[in-house]
């Protein structure tokens, strides 16, 4: 399996639950219906100033009891998980994005809910750990 892990960022303005909405209900389905197949398709929303979620060490105690909790997803809204079943999968995704009328339309679609330039796109290796 490939899998490429996405950060991106709503649109200036444009309340987190309208955009939980847009891209729920909007843009993955848009995603799905016109370009490449892709294996596996899932969008993670961080939730902002839990007190669980901070940025430093995992055993700094502090940082869990915090009255003041740190956000650690200021430069990201969603983290999107899109799974291939090898490299050429993702390749013939960005292909389509850089040169088809498909692209074009999801380019603008992301202009009516994500700042477009902020985007952050990772190749992982992912591991999984048998069930407890």
């Amino acid at each position: 399996m490939f899998k490429v892990i996405v950060f991106l960022k709503r649109k200036r303005g444009l309340p987190r639950d309208k955009f939980i909405e847009y891209y729920e209900n909007v843009h993955q389905k848009l995603v799905r219906d016109i370009l490449p197949p892709i294996l596996d398709y899932r969008r993670n929303y961080p939730i902002p100033n839990d007190p669980l979620a901070f940025s430093g060490k995992f055993d700094d105690a502090q940082n869990f009891s915090s009255d003041a909790p740190s956000n650690p997803t200021d430069d990201f809204d969603v983290i999107t998980e899109i799974s291939f079943h090898d490299r050429s999968g993702f390749e013939e995704l960005i292909k389509a994005l850089r040169e088809s009328p498909a692209g074009k339309r999801i380019a603008e679609d992301e202009i009516q809910f994500l700042e477009r330039e902020g985007n952050r796109v990772m190749i992982v290796e992912e591991f999984v750990s048998d069930p407890v």
